[in-house]
């Protein structure tokens, strides 16, 4: 009986010292690399997760979007949700345990819910949920939630916009952008004209 029992003990701190070097950050940076750079949306989002980040499907995440390096599993980007180039999202804030002795680190889940959209260069904070269709804007700072088809944009990121009022208003242009899209797709067949 007691041998059997050494045994569970040993399996159970074999397991306990497997967690602690595959978490730990040293072990996980690789894959932060790969996920922030990997040439592909699928190996991009596989790398993501192998870290921890709960990502749901047809989730797309451009080249270099830095998803939190120390608690990537804090992070939650659910289906359909967009994440552009240049994003960070981070799950925790150092500041005040570098000022107050004793002080941790503070950490708050990030939730992207599905189809949002989280433009290039925009970074959100820890705690924040971002709304189900919600889009932050180029270069926003978002500290506080955003609610479900709102456009935020600034620093910080401030509501201007009803997704359902910015569609009406791109609606008699949409033309113009399928023909942009076609025209541009290829360098030899955009006009040199400017």
């Amino acid at each position: 009986m007691n041998s059997k029992k050494s045994r569970i003990q040993i399996l159970y701190y074999l397991k306990e010292f497997y967690r602690i070097i595959r978490w730990s950050s040293r072990a996980t940076s690789l894959l932060h690399v790969l996920a922030m750079w990997a040439p592909f949306n699928s190996w991009r989002v596989f790398f993501h997760k192998l870290r921890g980040t709960k990502i749901g499907e047809k989730v797309y995440i451009c080249q270099g979007a830095f998803l939190e390096e120390s608690r990537p599993w804090l992070i939650n980007i659910k289906d359909g949700a967009r994440i552009g180039v240049g994003v960070i999202i981070v799950s925790h804030d150092a500041v005040y345990a570098a000022y107050l002795e004793g002080m941790p680190n503070k950490y708050s889940k990030v939730i992207i819910d599905k189809k949002a959209t989280i433009c290039t260069g925009a970074i959100i904070l820890p705690g924040v949920h971002v709304g189900e269709e919600a889009v932050v804007a180029p270069g926003a700072v978002v500290h506080r939630d955003v609610p479900p088809r709102i456009i935020v944009a600034g620093i910080p990121a401030k509501q201007i916009l009803l997704l359902d009022d910015a569609l009406v208003k791109l609606a008699p242009k949409k033309q113009y952008w399928i023909e942009m899209e076609e025209k541009t797709r290829y360098p030899w067949k955009c006009d040199d004209e400017s």
